[in-house]
C-alpha cells in the first residue's frame, strides 16, 4: 500500500498540468487506518526506497499536507525518540509490549502478528516525524475507545517538535468511525462535529491553496 501510494503521489505530480493539478499543493487524507497510511507517506516518504529505478524515481513522493481523520499513529508503549528504532523500555522478556494507545489490529494487518520490535516501531509514526514531515489538520472524537484520541495528540506533538506547523480539533463523545461526522449515511454524528470538513477546507485555503486553472469546480462546502 505504501509503494502504491508513493507512486500515486509520483504519478499525479508528474501529469499535474495535463490534469489540472497544481504540483506543489498535493495533500493526502485517510481515517483510520487509512490515516495510518496517509501518516506514513507524509512521515517516511523519504526514508525507504519505495519504487524501482523508472520514468518516476525523480519525482517526489512528498505529499504538501496531511489531513488524518482519527487516525492509528502509535504501536509503542514508549513514546519518546531512541537512537535504536524500538527502546529497551518497549521489550519485555523478548516480546512486543503493545502501546496503550495503539491499534492491534492494524499493525497485525500492516505487519503480520510475527512482526519483530524493530518492524513494528519503524512503522510508530509519531518516533520518526521530523523537518521534512509536511503540516498537517487533525480531528478525533473523545469517545474514540477503538482508536484513542492520544494517536492524534502524539502526532500533533510531534510535529511541534520538528517545528511543523499543525491543526487540530478534538470533539466531546462520539465513536471511532463517524466518517464525515454529520451523522448522514447512518452514522453517529452531530453537526458539531460535522464542522471539521469545512475547517479542513478553510485550513487549505489559509494556506494560500487555490484551484488549479482548467480544474472542475467543486461544491462550496455547507457551513454547519
Amino acid at each position: 500500500m505504501l509503494r502504491q501510494a508513493s507512486r500515486g503521489l509520483r504519478l499525479v505530480r508528474s501529469h499535474a498540468e495535463a490534469w489540472g493539478v497544481i504540483p506543489d499543493q498535493i495533500a493526502v487524507l485517510g481515517f483510520s487506518a487509512g490515516g495510518h497510511l496517509a501518516g506514513s507517506i507524509s512521515v517516511l516518504h523519504h526514508k525507504f526506497r519505495f519504487e524501482q529505478q523508472d520514468d518516476l524515481a525523480e519525482v517526489s513522493n512528498r505529499p504538501d499536507a496531511t489531513i488524518l481523520c482519527y487516525p492509528v499513529i502509535s504501536s509503542v508503549r514508549s513514546y519518546g525518540r531512541a537512537a535504536s528504532l524500538c527502546p529497551r523500555r518497549c521489550l519485555n522478556a523478548g516480546r512486543w509490549r503493545q502501546g496503550p494507545h495503539a491499534h492491534r489490529g492494524s499493525f497485525n494487518n500492516l505487519l503480520g502478528q510475527a512482526a519483530s520490535e524493530a518492524e513494528r516501531a519503524a512503522f510508530s509514526l509519531d518516533q520518526h516525524i521530523d523537518a521534512q514531515t509536511p503540516e498537517a489538520f487533525m480531528f478525533h472524537t473523545t469517545g474514540d475507545t477503538g482508536v484513542p484520541v492520544e494517536n492524534s495528540m502524539l502526532y500533533a506533538a510531534g510535529l511541534r517538535k520538528a517545528g511543523t506547523k499543525f491543526e487540530m480539533h478534538v470533539y466531546p463523545g462520539l465513536p471511532h468511525g463517524i466518517g464525515l461526522g454529520d451523522g448522514g449515511n447512518g452514522r453517529q454524528g452531530s453537526p458539531h462535529v460535522g464542522t471539521w470538513h469545512p475547517l479542513a477546507m478553510g485550513w487549505l485555503e489559509a494556506k494560500g491553496w487555490v484551484r488549479a486553472p482548467g480544474a472542475a469546480a467543486q461544491p462550496t462546502p455547507p457551513v454547519l
